[in-house]
This record gives C-alpha cells, sequence and structure tokens, in this order.
C-alpha cells in the first residue's frame, strides 16, 4: 500500500514522468532515474511519509520507520550526498548508453 500510495503521487505531480523502480533493478539508469525523482519531488515523498507516518491503519513498526525517513531528508549531508550521487550515476548513465551504440 505505502508503495503505490508513492506511485500514485508522483505521478500526478513529477514533471519528469519518473517513478523509482524496485531495488533489484540494478541498472545504473534504474538507480539514476530513483535519485532524479527524490531530487525533483522530495516534497511529495515527504507527503507520503506523513501520511503513512499518521496513518492509523500501518502498523506500528511501519509508523515508526515512515517518521524516522522523514529526519534524513532534513539534514545537510542527505541532500549533498542525494545531489552528489545523482550527478555520478547520471554520468555514469549517459557514458553506458554511449558506449552501447558501439
Amino acid at each position: 500500500m505505502e508503495c503505490s500510495l508513492l506511485v500514485v503521487e508522483l505521478k500526478t505531480t513529477d514533471t519528469h514522468g519518473s517513478v523509482p523502480k524496485r531495488p533489484i533493478e540494478t541498472r545504473w539508469s534504474a538507480r539514476a532515474n530513483a535519485l532524479n525523482s527524490l531530487n525533483a519531488n522530495y516534497h511529495v515523498y515527504l507527503e507520503v511519509l506523513q501520511q503513512i507516518a499518521e496513518d492509523p491503519l500501518q502498523k506500528k513498526a511501519t509508523q515508526v520507520k515512515a517518521n524516522s525517513i522523514i529526519k534524513a531528508p532534513m539534514k545537510l549531508e542527505t541532500g549533498f550526498l542525494t545531489t552528489f550521487w545523482s550527478c555520478v550515476l547520471k554520468r555514469t548513465n549517459m557514458t553506458s548508453k554511449h558506449l552501447h551504440w558501439f
């Protein structure tokens, strides 16, 4: 339920149309797209996490985890690392696509 709520919110607000894929997706492009989506729509992620944390139908462990995740984007370190890795993965993805042309 939590994931579907996020996907619905992102599809209605994300101008790039990118929705993060499952963690087992290991392609560089999937990771780059997930970080780009997070950078462009961090407010949507926070809103969805807040809804999950306040939802009485959620398990207590799920609510606690949502509350702990909400605090992470507020840190300067998280913002820096998200931006840094977004740039690195974007470049890696572009290089990978370029190499596939040959």
